[in-house]
This record gives C-alpha cells, sequence and structure tokens, in this order.
C-alpha cells in the first residue's frame, strides 16, 4: 500500500477575509460618492460660466454694433429692448440697450447694454458692458 504524504497545510495568512473586503467596497463606495458630487458642482459650474460668456458676447456684439453706427445714431429708439425668446439663437436671454446723452460730460452719449437671463433656481442674472461714444 502506498501511503500518501499529506501534511496539514499551514496557515500563512495569505488572502483576504470578507471583513476586509467589506471595508475596501465602503472605502470605495465613499471615494464614488466624493467625485459623484465632485462632478456635480463642476457641471453647474461649466453650465453658470457658460450663461456668462454668451451673455457678455451678446452685450460686446451690441456695443460694438452702436459704436460702429456713430454718435448720431446711437439712440434708444433705433436700439429697442430684446426681451427673451426675440434673439436669433438665444432664447433664454434678455439684452436691454441704455443711452445717456451728455453724461457726464457734453458731446458724449454713455452706452450701456444689459444681458439678462434665467440663472439656477429660476434667479435672474446680468452681465453689463459700458462704453462712451463721442462726436
Amino acid at each position: 500500500m502506498l501511503r500518501s504524504s499529506c501534511s496539514p497545510q499551514e496557515f500563512t495568512g495569505q488572502g483576504f477575509t470578507l471583513i476586509e473586503v467589506l471595508i475596501a467596497l465602503m472605502m470605495l463606495a465613499v471615494v464614488f460618492l466624493g467625485l459623484s458630487a465632485l462632478t456635480i458642482a463642476v457641471s453647474t459650474g461649466l453650465s453658470s460660466s457658460h450663461a456668462v460668456t454668451t451673455a457678455i458676447t451678446l452685450a460686446q456684439d451690441r456695443i460694438e454694433e452702436i459704436k460702429n453706427g456713430g454718435y448720431a445714431q446711437a439712440t434708444a429708439a433705433n436700439y429697442p429692448t430684446e426681451d427673451y425668446h426675440t434673439i436669433p439663437g438665444y432664447p433664454q436671454f434678455r439684452r436691454t440697450v441704455t443711452i445717456t446723452t451728455d453724461s457726464p460730460i457734453p458731446n458724449v452719449k454713455t452706452v450701456k447694454v444689459t444681458v439678462s437671463w434665467h440663472g439656477k433656481g429660476g434667479k435672474t442674472r446680468e452681465a453689463s458692458l459700458q462704453t462712451m461714444i463721442s462726436r
């Protein structure tokens, strides 16, 4: 008869216990929850900065248009308020032009363009640019 030399294996402590695996999974869950909150915050910030950039661009475009028209054409009647859904390609924005004559000095018009939009939570946000046009 052959004898097998089977000896009990010694416990070497290698491998993971169930508790170690559960702790590792909990740590990963905490990390992923933090990353998801960060992703949401970054996404909100990007959306807000995109709206601000668009508003400033719309205001700058109108200021350039008014400056190119010259002093005589710079009147409120020539640049009426463009309400929401009236600016082509930008339905969520509203553009208002305010032109003040002889302020702060004679023969100078102060032009202020304000662009408004509804931000997060429905709060109205706005960006304004201002310039002066002389005769």
